[in-house]
């Protein structure tokens, strides 16, 4: 009876640590992601002049969108996360000169030279206070560590 218990006890243990801990992927997208696409579309048209029309529907973004983050009126709340990270930022700006050149944008390109260079993932994971364990990371397959 107690060994059922005690194993009871470490399964909601380890039940609740999962629920309470977000995968890499949800704090990808809602806190890194946003921060991206933000210092892309600025250096993007302040920097190569490209129309905010084209930089919008090149990441998948309203014009509105792109002009407010442009001229400063709208700030992703991680915009701070791209200065945090000289390391991040040297990345994005060869990604953003590939996009510059005609590459498209694709989220899993810089999130895979993020996640390969363990100095740039545990800096911005520091940046933004997210404790995780350092895993599998891509459920979809195309990168684990």
């Amino acid at each position: 009876m107690l060994n059922l218990i005690s194993i009871i006890l470490v399964t909601i243990t380890s039940l609740l640590w999962v629920i309470s801990t977000r995968s890499y992927c949800e704090i990808y997208t809602k806190k890194i992601l946003p921060a991206i696409k933000a210092y892309i579309a600025c250096v993007l048209v302040k920097d190569y002049g490209v129309p905010q029309l084209r930089v919008a529907r090149l990441l998948d973004m309203a014009q509105p969108a792109v002009n407010y983050i442009v001229t400063g009126r709208r700030r992703s709340k991680c915009m701070n996360l791209v200065d945090k990270c000289p390391e991040l930022k040297s990345i994005l700006d060869l990604y953003v000169l590939e996009i510059y050149r005609g590459a498209l944008f694709h989220p899993c390109v810089i999130c895979e030279k993020i996640v390969r260079n363990d100095k740039v993932l545990r800096s911005i994971l520091n940046a933004l206070g997210e404790e995780m364990a350092i895993t599998n990371f891509c459920p979809g397959g195309s990168l684990s560590r």
